[in-house]
């Protein structure tokens, strides 16, 4: 596994790249970093498998503009820069939303898209509110809101089953700069919705779906994989938000097919 950094004009990216043949992209959620992908990218062994750390996330330089267009943007410029022009990209939770972002801006380089505890949808005012409130919280105390928050994205039978793996999560967490975790929940209140890029785009969706996930509700995500003309989906009935840790087989295997199928 190799482990570099590209300087963009807003700062630098680090990135892990492993193997070699067609490509995966891996975004990580919020406030993670790419390391979540690292048991993904040991085991995959017909790609190249390519994950980064998001601004201010991991080692990447927090960024100006909590932009999440922005953010593309630079990841296009390292993609250039690694000479990949054609990509499956997979996105967890925020990830997805770049990933989103990054297809409606560059559709012509990718060949499939999951989302991953993801959405397409934008933010709706409910959402948009209590945003608000995380980054009231996050000024007030952020090593106390990390603690609090990163075990309530697991189901709750596997809250305790995973303690080991919450507090290795939250001890990275820790690391980030304050400013790094408001402008992550500034970037995604914020930003732009891609329903429709889910009828009118000409590659498949894989769909990574936990029954139990306290962000994201199934019922949401089941409705936008009807929306597209190809979607695959994986629905884990004993899983919250962390299927790469609550489920890993399960996952391992719907990505990795995905990615078959993207690149016959």
């Amino acid at each position: 596994m190799e482990n570099k950094f590209f300087e963009t004009s807003q700062g630098k990216i680090f990135y892990s790249i492993n193997g070699s043949g067609p490509v995966i992209l891996f975004l990580h959620g919020f406030p993670f970093n790419k390391t979540i992908w690292y048991p993904y990218m040991e085991r995959i062994n017909e790609f190249t498998t390519l994950a980064i750390d998001l601004p201010g996330h991991g080692d990447s330089d927090l960024y100006s503009e909590p932009d999440i267009d922005k953010w593309s943007e630079k990841i296009y410029e390292l993609l250039l820069f690694l000479s990949i022009n054609n990509l499956t990209i997979i996105g967890h939770s925020m990830g997805g939303y770049v990933a989103c972002s990054f297809a409606e801006l560059y559709p012509n380089m990718i060949n499939g898209l999951g989302l991953f505890h993801s959405s397409a949808r934008a933010d709706n005012d409910e959402k948009k509110q209590n945003r608000n409130r995380v980054i009231k919280t996050i000024e007030e105390d952020h090593i106390k809101y990390i603690a609090n928050s990163i075990p309530t994205l697991f189901a709750p039978d596997n809250s305790k089953k995973y303690n080991l793996e919450i507090s290795k999560l939250i001890e990275q967490a820790d690391k980030m700069d304050k400013q790094a975790l408001i402008n992550a929940q500034l970037a995604m209140r914020d930003r732009e919705g891609h329903l429709e890029m889910l009828n009118t785009a000409q590659f498949p969706f894989l769909f990574i779906i936990g029954k139990q996930d306290p962000s994201i509700p199934y019922e949401t995500s089941l409705a936008q994989a009807t929306l597209s003309s190809v979607s695959l989906i994986l629905m884990l009935e004993n899983c919250g938000h962390m299927g790469f840790i609550e489920d890993f087989n399960k996952t391992f295997l719907a990505v990795n097919s995905f990615a078959k199928l993207c690149n016959e």
